[in-house]
């Protein structure tokens, strides 16, 4: 005898669908009814959110940029426009939210969605595959505020791996499949910079493009600099000594996932690690990371 079984994200779609009829219904004009000035304003905002809302879910969205981890490719500050066809737009996992507001509500603070209903994690059909060196903004998938996956911080970042490559860094230098890459001529890293007391003037800092500085002490100071940029502080007249902020191999950072001191990986210094994909059986997974494991 087979089991009857509820399907309820089918249900919340219908109650969803009903509540929207409902909303238009009840502010649909009689027959002959003439709107009022206000009534006309109210229709032509609740339609610019409604549109607003559409497009920002399914078409594109603005974001900015909020750190410099993106430097020379991405500023601090830089308004960008991303496509949400290119890969397959997400269904929103929590459609109850404030409109235009991620997960903070404005001015006042606190949540700004309800958990009311949740669906699923589904994706429309896209016009494209993510590839390698493709900039990408996604929800950072180790926040552990509790947030829904829907609502979990936005990060930009550069894609160097794809499903099925084994990825792996050794002192700064990434290799895929155990073949180096070579790093993009603006990529920056940590310097850590001992000068005689002199001062850094304006100009030469404005004239490395340096956004960032550390300061350790009146003599000490941390730069990200590309290499050609640290080639040329090395001869300024107040440098002393510049060398690269290094982690070696075995000094765990707890920032780093996975959260296990046992891997000893760094930003400088990870995995290697094998990215799943989708067609490989679970099974097999397992048996390439238990011998990691042990």
């Amino acid at each position: 005898m087979s089991k009857f079984r509820i399907n309820w994200d089918l249900i919340k779609d219908i109650l969803f669908g009903i509540f929207t009829l409902g909303v238009w219904f009840l502010l649909k004009p009689k027959p002959g009814q003439r709107k009022s000035v206000v009534r006309e304003w109210v229709d032509a905002i609740i339609f610019a959110v409604i549109a607003a809302t559409i497009i920002r879910t399914f078409f594109i969205e603005a974001y900015t940029i909020p750190t410099p981890s993106m430097e020379k490719s991405l500023l601090v500050g830089d308004f960008l426009f991303v496509s949400k066809v290119s890969y397959g737009a997400r269904i929103p996992m929590t459609p109850l939210s404030f409109p235009f507001a991620h997960h903070t509500l404005p001015l006042v603070g606190g949540k700004s969605y309800l958990e009311w209903i949740k669906i699923g994690y589904h994706r429309l059909p896209g016009f494209g595959h993510v590839n390698r060196g493709d900039c990408v903004v996604f929800n950072w998938p180790a926040e552990n505020l509790g947030r829904p996956v829907d609502k979990k911080e936005n990060y930009i970042k550069r894609c160097i791996g794809l499903p099925g490559d084994s990825l792996q860094l050794i002192d700064r230098e990434v290799f895929i499949n155990g073949s180096q890459i070579p790093l993009p001529i603006n990529a920056q890293t940590s310097y850590h910079v001992i000068t005689d007391g002199q001062a850094f003037s304006e100009q030469s800092i404005e004239k490395l493009g340096i956004r960032e500085v550390e300061v350790l002490s009146p003599t000490e100071f941390n730069f990200y600099l590309t290499r050609s940029a640290a080639d040329k502080m090395k001869n300024f007249g107040n440098v002393k000594k510049i060398e690269p902020n290094m982690m070696t191999r075995n000094i765990f950072q707890d920032f780093i996932f996975p959260f296990n001191s046992k891997y000893g990986w760094n930003v400088d210094n990870f995995g290697p690690v094998w990215i799943p994909k989708k067609e490989v059986h679970w099974q097999l997974i397992q048996a390439i990371l238990i011998p990691i494991e042990k």
